[in-house]
This record gives structure tokens, sequence and C-alpha cells, in this order.
């Protein structure tokens, strides 16, 4: 979020209503690009629990690297005409895709490398100690335990 207000200023383009709204969407892909790259480090030690801390977080980060630059590059090279103010109302849009296109391109520095950065030294402080947790509520079987219908691994606190 701070490079699309960077952009706005090196570019020399007001805050509006335009520019608002592409900060709701530069959120909205890093965020889901963020997710997707953790999403995959709990799949990867859901299914190989004897992965060390190194493995993990290079084996994840290598197998979503493709994917989160090809969505952020699709993105922004769609969004430079108009960042540009090219075509009908391109004047209008520019700021909107000022934001996105600046703010995304660092978003996706970022989700690349400090998001694993960040994963390896929390695996490395927990020493990988992984607790299963609730993502659904429990319902009951008919001995009255607690009976988990969706279950997710994140660290432990």
């Amino acid at each position: 979020m701070g490079s699309g207000s960077r952009t706005l200023l090196l570019t020399g383009t007001t805050l509006n209503v335009q520019s608002f709204i592409g900060l709701v969407i530069l959120a909205g892909i890093v965020v889901n690009n963020a997710i997707v790259l953790v999403d995959y480090y709990n799949l990867l030690k859901r299914e190989e629990p004897d992965l060390t801390a190194d493995s993990l977080v290079v084996r994840g980060a290598v197998r979503r690297f493709r994917p989160i630059v090809m969505t952020s590059s699709t993105t922004i090279l769609a969004m430079l005409p108009v960042a540009f103010g090219w075509g009908e109302g391109g004047e209008l849009q520019a700021p909107m895709a000022r934001v996105v296109v600046g703010g995304l391109t660092s978003g996706m520095l970022i989700t690349l490398f400090a998001i694993p950065l960040l994963m390896h030294w929390r695996l490395k402080q927990r020493g990988r100690s992984m607790s299963v947790v609730d993502t659904e509520p429990a319902s009951r079987t008919d001995e009255g335990a607690p009976r988990h219908a969706d279950r997710e691994l994140v660290p432990a606190v």
C-alpha cells in the first residue's frame, strides 16, 4: 500500500476516489498472493511432515513462484495502457491503474521474498512445531466427543 501511494507521489497524481479503488484492488491481489503461498506451505507440511524448515520454505516458494508472478504480471501489463491514460476515459482511470501497477510491482517482490523469509524464521523459532487447528466449528459424534469437520495446520503458539 505504501508503494502504491509512493507511485502517486512520483507521478504527480492526486489522491482521489479512483486511487482509493486502486488501493483496495492492490490490497486484495497482494493478500491473495500471500495466501496462495502460505496455504501451500500448510499443504506441504501436512503431506510431508518430515521436511525440514529449509526444504519446506524453498519447495513452497519454488512451486508457487510461477503462479504469483503470472497473476501479478498479467494485472500489471493489463493496467499499463490505463496507467498511461490511453483510450476512452483513460485520464479518469489512470490514478487507479498507477496505484495498482506501482504497488503490485513491489508487492509481488515482497510476497516472493519477504513471506518465505518470515515463514522460515517462524518455523525455526517454533522448532517447526505445528498444531492442528479447527477452521470450522466441531460437530458432536454420537458419543458426545467433538468431531472435527475441517482442520488446518498452523504454527503452534
